[in-house]
């Protein structure tokens, strides 16, 4: 069997991929939550609260730090086409880098009502955001050459460095402030490796660099932060809004439940659902324009590997109630039962994340606009009607998980659906290029 398996990877390009990714990937999550039992002992369920809504408000600055471009490096069809596109977005995010702190200066002249307990952590906001963009920029232009491998590295260095970090800043400063600083060290840290692999590939050319060449990649894909941007801060919005409303309908205690809930019951996703995203995008954009007609079996195939690992996150949902007290600490009891729920929501995303892409891959983004404005409006009915009808949190969480579960039902149907007519529009295509340049290129977690 190991012999099997071992002329497999050899020959499978996407499951040596995943393999990778997936590998390195749950090395990275098995640390983090090794971790997790001390920083909940050190970090209060208000500290995780305070902390959520900053995460979130910083994953929307974060997915416009490079206003989508940094998607583009993966469809450039030579090296040299991708050299000038990181210059590029390194351009953009300098920018946005300036801006952000803008914003955030003009948002302390104005009092934050319930959020006012994240006012004093605000000056992070960019940092956070110039932290992320390197490593977004970076981290497509490795996965464009495929180099699983040291996306693998950067993936465990991120998370030893930021489990670590967590750990010892919580104990020094008993304050959010420790999260926040660990996330900025942990991304640093990873980004350090996929820049020195780029400088290292560009050595020879480094001097050649030329301005005008990445504003033409800057005119050319001016469809990304057109189209592509609004759709993702949709997609982010739908995910970060029972963070949001929980801190608004309720306190922060709760929301440090939910997010410790959502952490936990999301580690198969981050271990290899992710990592299965990863692949089938960079397999499927060649497959797509060189063997069409095997895109629904594929499809189907991805679908059903991936229900197998959807059972995870409800198996641990069923576990949680009893578990979290016992491993994080008694005050997290009520998470338990927070994870309980969300583990049917959790398990719906891992099926629907890899194929996802495909609405992508055909160049349909702004059907991808219209789901994801469809799925924000749910979202806020599901949590707004059972606090507007006197329900507790509990209740509100089982109506969102249940909306996301048939949301997310309504998205596979409509990829499938997409993929069938775009095979019947384009029979026998077969372009040199992977990736048409009007297709954007979403990110693993993007559903």
């Amino acid at each position: 069997m190991y012999q099997t398996w071992r002329a497999r990877l050899k020959n499978n390009n996407a499951l040596r991929g995943v393999a990778f990714l997936a590998g390195g990937t749950a090395l990275a999550q098995v640390i983090s939550v090794l971790s997790s039992p001390i920083a909940t002992r050190i970090y209060t369920p208000a500290n995780y609260g305070v902390y959520g809504p900053f995460y979130t408000i910083t994953a929307i600055f974060c997915l416009a730090c490079v206003l989508r471009y940094e998607q583009a490096i993966v469809v450039q069809s030579t090296d040299e086409e991708a050299f000038h596109a990181v210059v590029g977005c390194l351009m953009v995010l300098l920018v946005m880098a300036v801006t952000s702190t803008g914003i955030v200066a003009g948002a302390m002249l104005f009092p934050l009502g319930k959020f006012s307990p994240i006012r004093p952590y605000l000056w992070w906001l960019p940092v956070t955001v110039v932290s992320t963009g390197i490593y977004q920029i970076f981290n497509m232009w490795a996965l464009r050459k495929r180099n699983y491998k040291i996306i693998t590295q950067t993936n465990v260095t991120q998370s030893l460095s930021g489990s670590s970090s967590n750990i010892l800043l919580g104990l020094a400063l008993h304050s959010p402030l420790g999260f926040i600083l660990s996330a900025i060290i942990a991304t640093s840290a990873g980004t350090t490796r996929l820049v020195r692999s780029f400088l290292t590939f560009y050595r020879a050319t480094i001097h050649t660099i030329s301005f005008p060449a990445s504003r033409a990649f800057l005119y050319r894909y001016k469809q990304y932060p057109l189209f592509a941007l609004p759709a993702a801060i949709l997609n982010t919005s739908a995910l970060s809004l029972p963070m949001i409303f929980l801190m608004v309908l309720y306190n922060p205690t709760i929301t440090g439940y939910y997010s410790l809930a959502l952490r936990i019951v999301g580690l198969p996703m981050a271990l290899i659902g992710s990592s299965v995203t990863q692949v089938f995008l960079a397999e499927t954009s060649t497959m797509l324009h060189t063997n069409p007609e095997k895109l629904p079996a594929v499809f189907r195939k991805t679908m059903l590997h991936v229900a197998i690992i959807a059972l995870c996150p409800l198996i641990i949902g069923c576990c949680s109630p009893t578990l979290f007290p016992i491993i994080f600490g008694h005050r997290w009891k009520e998470a338990g039962y927070y994870a309980l729920i969300l583990s049917i929501f959790s398990a719906a995303q891992i099926i629907v994340s890899p194929t996802s892409n495909i609405v992508i891959l055909t160049g349909k983004q702004h059907l991808q606009f219209y789901l994801d404005l469809v799925r924000i409006v749910c979202v806020l009915l599901a949590l707004l009607i059972p606090h507007t009808l006197g329900f507790g949190p509990r209740v509100t969480m089982g109506c969102y998980a249940v909306t996301m579960v048939l949301l997310y039902a309504m998205y596979q149907l409509v990829y499938f659906a997409i993929l069938r007519r775009w095979l019947t529009t384009h029979p026998h295509q077969t372009e040199s290029s992977a990736v048409p340049d009007d297709v954007t290129v979403p990110s693993p977690s993007s559903v």
